[in-house]
């Protein structure tokens, strides 16, 4: 396979401190790549930018206002009666073949057009599944995305009422029972009740069976190899008080088929609390999820974020340090990307919030910073030396703490039409 490199700075939302700069001074897309994969027309991610100014919507964090209204559940029962019974059950990972890609159109929608024109004409295996509000959103999406460059015969629109764009936190997380597909749903850790329904709807949509997961959770905070083995930071706990290590154990590898391990969190102060449900403490990353410093990229690969010793206390720097040995104490290779905190504004800039859509790797880049953006993109290149790399900005939204892994969902590709054996052999619970 000719190995294909493209690196694409698309034109996005910039914050209200960088609208006055000077054109000039934005990053531009380089064209560059396979013959049919198209970008955005940069007059129509220009509207869509400003719009985008005028309607920011929610953060991927719990607001000051919602933190006052959340309660903490009580989830210390033993695990639900209701449970997935498949001699094989099993995670698929996000870097083996998807069907499709959910997002949710109405929030940020430069960036998700930045990305949904690729998708749509540079990948021939997967659609875009687009939560819409309505059928006027749904055609004024169309059109939209359209006169964007996109292919809409590969967009399947699903009008669902919703909260916000992050549907990586509420959205269905896709496991394999049996060489079908199923979904997992956990109760998302916001009070954003509409957002917390998308998993049925989409569950009804596809007509496949649901799963709940006993347990208050983004989605971002998790992530998976096709090995069966999971990880997600012990941010769980500050939103499960009730529940036990071992009650996590023993949920993931009953729901997931997986064997689930806890890493440390970024999501604390400066000497080291826990910060993501308690509003009034500043945080080095306000989520405390696993995406913003960590991501698979193969079966025996993993990419995660690099800090300095001296930032925070040194906190997040041990935090992945320790995540680095671990991972290659179990044989996985690790490869490094920049991770910083900006002090002034106090955002959590990384590079692992990365969107992988079969032969498509979409990675961020920010605006100011061209360094680490080399960094990252030669970081990418070299975990996936035969899929395209497209770096997008994301200057605008890293600001309410998360990037394109944040707004997008996998739908994995159906185990049933595999001529690969998908299952692996390892021990559920501890």
């Amino acid at each position: 396979m000719i190995v294909r490199k493209l690196l694409i700075l698309a034109l996005l939302c910039f914050p209200l401190t960088l609208a006055a700069q000077d054109r000039s001074q934005r990053l531009e897309p380089v064209r560059q790549g396979p013959e049919n994969l198209r970008m955005a027309d940069p007059d129509v991610l220009e509207r869509l930018r400003q719009q985008d100014l005028r309607n920011p919507g929610l953060p991927r964090y719990m607001t000051a206002a919602e933190k006052r209204i959340w309660q903490l559940p009580d989830l210390s029962a033993p695990l639900p009666e209701d449970l997935p019974d498949y001699t094989f059950l099993r995670p698929p990972a996000e870097y083996e073949r998807n069907d499709a890609i959910l997002m949710r159109w109405g929030q940020f929608n430069a960036v998700l057009t930045s990305m949904i024109v690729p998708i749509t004409t540079g990948d021939s295996r997967a659609r875009v599944m687009l939560v819409v509000s309505g059928p006027s959103q749904q055609a004024s999406a169309a059109n939209t995305l359209a006169s964007a460059g996109a292919n809409v015969d590969r967009i399947d629109f699903i009008q669902a009422p919703s909260n916000s764009v992050w549907i990586r936190d509420y959205g269905p997380r896709f496991a394999s029972g049996n060489f079908q597909r199923i979904i997992i749903d956990h109760d998302y850790d916001r009070p954003r009740p509409q957002d917390n329904q998308i998993p049925g709807a989409i569950a009804a949509e596809l007509d496949i069976p649901l799963y709940e997961l006993p347990l208050a959770q983004g989605g971002g905070n998790y992530h998976s190899f096709a090995n069966g083995e999971a990880f997600i930071t012990d941010t769980i706990f500050e939103y499960n008080p009730g529940v036990t290590e071992q009650q996590l154990y023993d949920f993931f590898a009953a729901l997931q088929g997986v064997d689930i391990t806890v890493l440390g969190s970024l999501g604390v102060d400066q000497n080291g609390n826990p910060t993501a449900s308690q509003w009034q403490l500043p945080s080095y990353d306000s989520t405390g999820h696993l995406d913003m410093w960590f991501i698979p990229v193969d079966d025996q690969t993993v990419v995660i974020g690099q800090y300095d010793e001296n930032e925070w206390n040194g906190i997040p720097h041990q935090v992945t340090e320790d995540a680095v040995a671990l991972m290659q104490s179990r044989g996985y290779n690790v490869i490094r990307t920049p991770g910083w905190r900006d002090g002034d504004g106090g955002v959590h800039y990384t590079y692992t919030n990365t969107v992988i859509v079969n032969d498509i790797v979409i990675v961020c880049s920010f605006n100011g910073y061209p360094t680490q953006n080399a960094q990252a993109f030669s970081a990418f290149e070299q975990a996936f030396p035969d899929r395209t790399v497209i770096q997008v900005d994301c200057s605008s939204i890293i600001g309410s703490a998360g990037a394109l892994h944040c707004i997008v969902k996998h739908q994995p590709f159906d185990e049933r039409f595999s001529n690969r054996l998908p299952y692996y052999d390892w021990g559920r619970g501890r």
